[in-house]
């Protein structure tokens, strides 16, 4: 067994035993498994969320991640078969191939991992008094075969609790009108065919959410208040618990932007990662928002990272509040330092009490801002964030990005329904869900203008800390706000509003008719072929770029066996063939006219001689891939060029010029009994779609 480091909490040493734990209390872990191919998941993340790369939203499905960059299919049931033989339940196996959540008794987790648990009383982490918590007294272990592949195990101790980002007069109407939210809430954009996620781990009540959009007479959907609202609990979750008023402000917040999107309550009991791996394995929200900062060891922050980058392959925005209390995040200050995440800061805003129209908005004091001083790989300054104020010289994650209204100055910022009263309420923890839900309207209309296309994806925005720093505080989309002050930075500096981007509000709050134009303007044009995707095998090296072009840097795919099914060979199962196959995503303008001629050009190589070329297209009305035509393949690298025939092609181009192709490679056993095909590596340089066009 290996021992874990940083697995025993120190507060041990300050907390007191005071009993210990029932063997046969249940508890859920998350084991974390480290990506084979980390770099190129913060790469792919990198271009698919930059408009400059031609890999521009080709997001990925939870299997298509966990496939390209994940643990292998080998490694992630390694750990699997070894936490069954402990007697623990596997509740869910991430297809993302990073994590694997399973349950078991005290007694049963406390084997797996050949420690002993207790119960303890000390110090609450913000020092706020003393709380009662779980805790392994020694590291936790894992088996040495299986020790390379888990970075993190969380869920044995409970002491690590997230800490809500509120402390609090608008109403919906004022909201939507302050930043231009209107004319599209107006059209009957309100949030119809969007999915939001809420990320929670406190009390809440439906019935407060039932109040509130009668309070401000929401339109509701066909099935009646809150029937677009769907809870999940993880790990026990907490939505039945005392509600301290976070749930209900964030659940209120998206509704009153949105009232009519589906609202996903993923409802955590207390871990961090069994939230998000349930997020990124279900794959259904758009756009998801958190009002927590988390107090995370560097292990844990990573596995947590890598369940954002999860989440950007596969095109969801995920947002938090940046915090209340300035500069300082007294140590809670994960999510903010992850690049993944976009980080929402506070404002004050004044408005005219009748059509909110705005009369001033400064810097909130509270509005979290600075940088995270946690050693952890992915803390460094991100490549996009650059701009007009943007320091250059702090190799930091900074934040926040943006902003929208916290506070009331004292007044409270937002009216909310708490345990059947209306109540105001302030924080950056209404700022982050407000955000959520007029980028849900924004993705609605874009959708409703055909300028959100998907590439045999989901039609998300995806990661937009991009496209707004690209946009570099545009005037007509941004306000700069330049007056407040939030406190003292890392580095002792003030930390105040300046024009440009800065630590207090970023750049500044949004207009989001304007920043749903600015997005109009720039989708709906025809995109070179990428997003390549295996479909069998496994990347062995090269990337998605080098399928662009011939520049040498090969694209690998390794075969595996099949049986005369096309299933993978397993048990008695005898082999038929070796296969290895990827998936190409192309778009073709056809506004161009009728597609006329269709062709392909692979330029490869196959490490073996007697396998056969095959490119299938897939069927846009059936949901099949059907042979389109094959071609040769051959030990050195040449450049083959097929044509694909009119009667087939058509059937490959759906309605807005999306075609998939998937290419081949099979070195079939014809006739002998039990020989087992040789194994190869197709090797891929290049492939280009070539469409020709009549009037």
């Amino acid at each position: 067994m290996k021992s874990m480091p940083d697995t025993v909490l120190p507060v041990l040493r300050e907390s007191r035993e005071v009993a210990a734990t029932r063997a046969a209390d249940r508890i859920e872990v998350a084991v974390s498994l480290r990506p084979l191919r980390q770099e190129a998941l913060e790469a792919f993340c990198d271009a698919v969320s930059d408009r400059r790369s031609p890999q521009y939203r080709r997001f990925l499905s939870p299997d298509q991640v966990g496939t390209r960059f994940g643990a292998s299919a080998s490694q992630q049931s390694a750990v699997i078969k070894y936490l069954k033989s402990k007697g623990l339940t596997i509740t869910l196996a991430a297809p993302n191939r990073m994590a694997i959540l399973a349950s078991g008794t005290v007694g049963q987790v406390a084997s797996a991992f050949n420690t002993t648990i207790k119960e303890f009383v000390g110090p609450a982490a913000d020092r706020s008094g003393e709380i009662r918590f779980r805790a392994n007294t020694t590291p936790i272990q894992v088996p040495n075969n299986i020790s390379s592949y888990v970075i993190d195990v969380s869920g044995v101790e409970t002491y690590t609790r997230p800490k809500a980002r509120n402390t609090t007069t608008l109403t919906p109407p004022l909201v939507r009108a302050l930043y231009n939210a209107k004319p599209i809430y107006n059209a009957l954009f309100q949030g119809q065919g969007r999915t939001i996620g809420i990320s929670s781990w406190d009390g809440f009540r439906l019935t407060d959410a039932a109040s509130y959009i009668s309070q401000y007479n929401l339109p509701t959907p066909i099935g009646g208040a809150t029937s677009n609202i769907q809870v999940i609990a993880i790990d026990g979750g907490s939505g039945s618990g005392a509600p301290s008023g976070e749930g209900d402000l964030d659940i209120q917040m998206v509704l009153g932007m949105a009232p009519l999107a589906n609202i996903i309550i993923y409802d955590g009991g207390a871990g961090l990662l069994n939230v998000l791996t349930r997020e990124a394995t279900d794959n259904k929200a758009d756009i998801i928002t958190e009002s927590y900062g988390w107090n995370l060891s560097v292990p844990g922050a990573n596995a947590a990272h890598n369940q954002h980058l999860a989440m950007t392959a596969q095109g969801i925005t995920y947002m938090c509040a940046s915090g209340d209390f300035g500069t300082d995040f007294g140590g809670f200050d994960y999510p903010n330092y992850d690049p993944e995440v976009l980080m929402v800061g506070g404002t004050v805003a004044t408005v005219n009490d009748t059509t909110g129209a705005r009369v001033q908005e400064v810097g909130w004091s509270g509005s979290g801002g600075g940088w995270s001083l946690v050693n952890a790989s992915f803390n460094v300054l991100p490549a996009w964030q650059v701009g007009n104020g943007v320091p250059t010289s702090i190799n930091k994650r900074l934040v926040p990005d943006i902003s929208v209204h916290a506070d009331g100055s004292g007044a409270g910022g937002y009216f909310i329904f708490n345990q059947g009263s209306l109540i105001s309420i302030s924080g950056t923890s209404a700022s982050s869900p407000t955000f959520a839900g007029g980028l849900g309207l924004v993705e609605q209309k874009l959708l409703s203008l055909g300028r959100l296309p998907t590439f045999g994806a989901k039609n998300r925005l995806g990661r937009i800390q991009n496209v707004i720093y690209q946009q570099n505080g545009r005037s007509d989309v941004y306000l700069d706000i330049t007056s407040g002050a939030n406190g003292t930075l890392p580095n002792g500096q003030s930390s105040t509003c300046t024009p440009g981007w800065d630590f207090v509000t970023g750049f500044g709050v949004i207009d989001f008719d304007k920043f749903c134009d600015s997005f109009a303007s720039s989708f709906g044009v025809d995109v070179p072929p990428t997003s390549a995707t295996t479909v069998q095998g496994t990347y062995q090296d090269g990337d998605l770029n080098s399928i662009l072009d011939e520049d040498g840097d090969d694209f690998i795919l390794d075969s595996y066996m099949i049986d005369n099914t096309g299933n993978p060979v397993s048990g008695n199962a005898k082999p038929s063939a070796q296969v290895a196959s990827m998936s190409s995503d192309f778009t073709v303008d056809l506004s161009s006219g009728t597609l006329s001629d269709l062709k392909a050009e692979i330029t490869g190589s196959c490490s073996v001689s007697g396998v056969s070329g095959q490119v299938f297209g897939y069927n846009w009305s059936t949901g099949n891939y059907e042979l389109a035509t094959s071609f040769g393949l051959y030990t050195s690298q040449k450049t083959v060029k097929v044509n694909i025939s009119k009667s087939k092609f058509s059937k490959f181009v759906d309605g807005s010029g999306n075609i998939r192709l998937l290419i081949r490679g099979i070195s079939a056993v014809r006739g002998i009994s039990g020989k087992v095909p040789p194994q190869f590596e197709l090797s891929f340089d290049k492939i280009e779609l070539k469409a020709s066009f009549s009037n």
